[in-house]
């Protein structure tokens, strides 16, 4: 009898074991379905903050850069009215002798009308040695199928005499020492004679270290923007001076720039460009520059 009882009571026992497990089982199930679900909603959180992060970016970067447009036009447009405010008369005349050049090199059958675009007042930005910024001003820039041609212009009523140093001024010391050091013996500088106002036995003398510094820096500017754009640059740049009916003497030793004075000898330049120069440019490339060069060169 006692052994039937302790095989019950043992019987008992396992079958508590059993539901135990099974119930342990059961709830580690609901457990881990909980976790589970836990997870499944906290990655769901997370995706959803993420793209809500995402959006927030998206349109703060959208603000910031519609305003930055905004400035960047207003300044664009403020620029453009500096800049025609900035053209004096001689850089108009300047631009006459160019488009009348034109006129003559199209009619002679020795350009498309697209082959010579004219650019007016561009401002070019650079870095100094020191790293500023800073905006070199080009009175002119040609872009044709033979090249680009950096053009400034110089007003100087009365007579020139260009690129003369101390020692070709000789002739004359008693007038041109007092523009020279005494270690300046080859720098040359130019020297205008203008008759003051109203006077015309008085004579006005002034002399212009380095009348060539713009162009060139222009020129050294614009060859750095371009290369970006088009690769190898081909800039040539020109002095033009306008000086009424007076006269210019070039004693310049230097080939850069060539200086002209005349309309015909530069009409002259450039039909001696259009014989001697391969075509570099298309007519869609020369449309290119010209758009790069009116969209970048003012400082954005």
């Amino acid at each position: 009898m006692e052994m039937i009882f302790f095989i019950a009571v043992n019987l008992v026992l396992l079958c508590v074991v059993i539901g135990l497990l099974f119930f342990i089982k059961k709830k580690h199930k609901d457990y881990d379905r909980m976790i589970e679900q836990y997870q499944m909603k906290a990655t769901a959180s997370i995706s959803e903050v993420k793209n809500n992060l995402q959006q927030q970016k998206e349109e703060e970067v959208e603000k910031v850069k519609d305003v930055y447009e905004t400035k960047i036009d207003e300044f664009k447009d403020y620029i453009h009215c500096i800049e025609k405010l900035s053209r004096n008369e001689s850089e108009i005349n300047t631009h006459n002798l160019l488009t009348e050049i034109k006129e003559k090199l199209v009619s002679q059958g020795m350009l498309n009308p697209l082959q010579m675009l004219i650019i007016p007042n561009v401002f070019v930005p650079f870095k100094t040695e020191e790293g500023q910024i800073r905006s070199a001003k080009i009175d002119h820039l040609v872009v044709m199928s033979t090249g680009i041609y950096i053009i400034g212009t110089k007003d100087w009523h009365g007579n020139v005499l260009f690129g003369l140093s101390k020692e070709k001024a000789n002739e004359f010391p008693f007038i041109h020492d007092n523009f020279y050091a005494p270690y300046e013996q080859e720098t040359e500088k130019t020297i205008v004679y203008m008759h003051v106002d109203g006077n015309p036995n008085e004579l006005k003398v002034r002399a212009i270290a380095d009348p060539s510094r713009r162009v060139l820096t222009g020129s050294r500017s614009m060859e750095e923007l371009l290369e970006v754009h088009v690769g190898e640059a081909h800039i040539t740049p020109i002095l033009y001076v306008n000086h009424g009916n007076s006269k210019l003497i070039n004693y310049s030793q230097k080939e850069i720039p060539p200086v002209f004075d005349k309309l015909d000898t530069l009409y002259d330049f450039f039909v001696k460009e259009l014989e001697n120069k391969y075509d570099l440019y298309s007519i869609a490339e020369i449309e290119d520059i010209k758009n790069f060069i009116e969209n970048t060169h003012i400082i954005n």
